[in-house]
Order: C-alpha cells, then structure tokens, then sequence
C-alpha cells in the first residue's frame, strides 16, 4: 500500500479527535493513487468496536463513485492496543457465509495508540481466503509527489 504523509496526517488527526474510542474511516482513490480520505461516524457502542451508519455509508460511497473514485482503503484504530487486526475486524471484511471478502480488493489500515494519545504503529493488511495478510506500507513523502 502507497500513501501519502498528507492522507497519514489526516488520518492521525481524525483518529486523535475520536479518543478514547476507536475511530474509522475509508480512503478513496484510483488503481494508483490514493486521493481523499473520508472521515466516518463511528455509531458503536463502548469504546473498543466501530460500525458505520448505514446511510452515511451509503452516501459517501455514492460520492466517491461520483468523483469517478474507488474505495481503496478502510482505516480504524485500537486505541489501547497496537495495530493488528483482530478477529473482530476480519470478522467484518471476511463473509464467511458467502465465503468472500465484505470490500474485494481493497486495504485495512489499522493505527494503534497503545494506550496513549499519540499514533504508535500503522500496519495495512489485505484480506485474503479468510486470513489477515500483513502488506507493507510505503509512505509517498510530498516532495516525491511534485514534478
């Protein structure tokens, strides 16, 4: 996964805000390039679980389909644990009655604060034949993006 420190920052910053409880969102963008991140309502109960409005959902997802972009990414944070993803988030992209990824084709970005205020790891995982697959994240430094 390629992301710029731009979009990373934004993340942080969204994630921060939510504290204590777990924060998400999703990055749209092209094949390529990771363009626009959407920060989500997190709409669960307690602190260590997030779920999506529906109807927030929806709308989101109509928007970036009308910006001619694609949900790339899915972002979340354990705020009293580290980045890895856990039963519960692969239990939400994996269907395990239709034996097929919730999102085919995209990323889950998990940041954790290890119960602190700031972001300590950031790990992307892939979702493949019901298993978590840890994937390398290459941070796009804004220099390296202008010509």
């Amino acid at each position: 996964m390629r992301i710029s420190e731009r979009h990373i920052d934004a993340i942080h910053k969204h994630l921060r805000r939510e504290l204590p409880r777990e924060g998400w969102g999703i990055v749209a963008g092209s094949q390529d390039e990771l363009q626009r991140v959407y920060p989500m309502s997190n709409v669960a109960a307690g602190e260590v679980r997030y779920a999506c409005d529906p109807a927030e959902l929806y709308n989101t997802l109509k928007e970036i389909e009308a910006q001619d972009l694609e949900m790339r990414c899915i972002y979340h944070s354990h705020p009293p644990a580290g980045a890895y993803f856990s039963e519960t988030d692969l239990g939400e992209a994996w269907i395990a009655a239709w034996d097929a990824p919730a999102y085919p084709g995209i990323c889950y970005l998990v940041v954790g604060f290890q119960g602190g205020t700031e972001p300590q790891e950031m790990k992307s995982f892939r979702v493949e034949n019901g298993k978590a697959v840890e994937e390398a994240v290459e941070i796009i430094h804004e220099r390296e993006t202008q010509s």
